[in-house]
């Protein structure tokens, strides 16, 4: 039903070494249920597309984990800011 997003204390390879166990963010496996458990109000406001900008940040995370794992991917994220020079590329990579 969910997926988990680990931490990473530093925001470098390998990101299997350097994430915390106990902290994590957790993902809807299905976008789709997310938008179901809001309330009635929230839903009617998403297919009018009113108030999007508060529900947008956490719709698009959402989505990207979802498909970051249908890919075999794990998730990771940091407190940490990633400078812009770095590619996240660099921090995505396969589940074995």
């Amino acid at each position: 039903m969910v997926n988990f997003c680990y931490c990473m204390e530093f925001p470098e390879l390998p990101l299997g070494g350097n994430y915390e166990p106990d902290t994590f963010k957790l993902y809807f496996a299905d976008t789709g249920l997310l938008v179901s458990m809001l309330d009635d109000e929230s839903q009617e406001d998403l297919r009018a597309n009113k108030n999007l900008g508060v529900y947008k940040g956490a719709l698009y995370e959402n989505m990207v984990g979802e498909a970051l794992i249908k890919q075999g991917y794990k998730l990771f994220y940091s407190k940490k800011r990633i400078p812009l020079w770095k590619p996240i590329s660099s921090f995505v990579q396969p589940h074995p």
